[in-house]
């Protein structure tokens, strides 16, 4: 989700200007809030996860 001044967009999709415009466009289409939490949890979940084990071959 980008944040532009008031302007809120999820990639190319138009949520709103101005926090009340996107939250009322979240509210009337329950399947874009749905979208947009699942990538930030995904993103959250992805940056939580540790790094692979450094293969130490001797």
């Amino acid at each position: 989700m980008r944040h532009a001044g008031s302007l809120f967009r999820e990639r190319k999709t138009h949520i709103g200007q101005g926090r009340e415009a996107a939250r009322k466009t979240l509210i009337e289409k329950p399947e874009l809030a749905e979208k947009i939490k699942e990538s930030i949890l995904a993103k959250k979940l992805a940056l939580a996860e540790p790094p692979p084990a450094a293969d130490k071959a001797k």
